[in-house]
């Protein structure tokens, strides 16, 4: 391959990904604009804790659960402006006429790792409810969190 070749597969390839990132953030832009609505995993939140609810605990266990529910969703709010800043960031760069690749992919870096961050944090919460349940208790709550499965929830944690 020659080199005006390879520079045209690098312009097309960036092109390609530059499109991509203008599909996301137009995406991104429609959520944030929805900011009033809970997020998915706010809903799943929702959802666990209705199961949670209609279950037979003992009191201290009902109390941690919901403690654990409450939490995840207070460091959900205090992490979703973050978040947003860095996508009206990404959103910046990606409007200016000729946008830098090198800054552009920075922040979409910034925003998968704010991503897998919270993703983390979800499955911690997660873990720590179903440490706290008996294994058909789980099971109770996993009807809630299969229905959401292929929406961005992570239900795969039977």
């Amino acid at each position: 391959m020659n080199e005006s070749s390879a520079k045209a597969k690098t312009r097309r390839i960036t092109g390609g990904i530059l499109i991509g990132l203008l599909a996301l953030t137009g995406l991104s832009a429609l959520a944030g604009a929805a900011h009033a609505r809970p997020s998915h995993r706010e809903g799943g939140l929702e959802e666990i804790e209705r199961a949670i609810e209609g279950m037979t605990l003992d009191a201290g266990s009902r109390e941690t659960a919901l403690e654990i529910l409450d939490d995840a969703r207070r460091q959900r709010r205090a992490f979703e402006p973050e978040l947003r800043e860095a996508r009206d960031q990404l959103r910046e760069l990606l409007a200016v006429d000729t946008p830098d690749e090198g800054s552009v992919f920075a922040q979409a870096e910034v925003i998968a790792a704010l991503d897998l961050a919270a993703s983390m944090r979800h499955l911690r919460d997660l873990l720590s409810l179903r440490a706290l349940l008996t294994a058909d208790q789980w099971s109770a709550v996993q009807p809630q969190r299969q229905s959401r499965r292929g929406r961005g929830d992570l239900g795969a944690m039977r």
